[in-house]
């Protein structure tokens, strides 16, 4: 009977282990497949916003004070360790640049200057070079001289 007793002890005791192993591994998996997620999600938000500055980045005018747009870029800003090196780096020139330019433009206005053309002073300060490379960072399979409509951004693009 003493026998018995042990042989269902070892049995019990290495079912529960078993189980400790697979449930710990899937919470693990689960997590990884968050964050997986999270990174393709806000890769895709920060992309989408970065956009909507495209037509002042080709040198069309539009209302100046709208030419920067950062609630997603805000709203995430400490997410941006999701992503990778090369692409946080991109995305905070662009930014970075972008509201500079924004800043001259605003500030020209209240100081009575000659208001900054913001299409021209895009060019001028390489705006355009950091939102390519920040663009080629996030998705370097996709050809940003399309038109927006033709931008097809698929879920297979993701990193590791």
């Amino acid at each position: 009977m003493a026998v018995n007793i042990q042989f269902g002890t070892l049995i019990l005791a290495l079912t529960t282990l078993i189980g400790a192993f697979v449930g710990a591994t899937v919470r693990i998996l689960w997590q990884i497949r968050n964050e997986q997620k999270r990174r393709e999600n806000l890769r895709r938000a920060i992309w989408a916003e970065m956009m909507t500055m495209r037509p002042y980045l080709s040198g069309k005018r539009g209302p100046e004070d709208q030419f920067l747009r950062k609630t997603v870029y805000e709203c995430n800003a400490d997410d941006l360790g999701l992503l990778t090196e090369n692409e946080v780096e991109a995305i905070v020139a662009f930014y970075g640049s972008a509201t500079n330019v924004q800043r001259a433009s605003n500030s020209s206005k209240t100081d009575h200057m000659e208001p900054t053309n913001v299409p021209t002073a895009i060019m001028n300060t390489g705006v355009q070079q950091w939102f390519n490379h920040a663009v080629e960072q996030l998705y370097p399979y996709v050809d940003i001289d399309d038109d927006l409509e033709d931008i097809q951004i698929s879920a297979t693009l993701s990193y590791g």
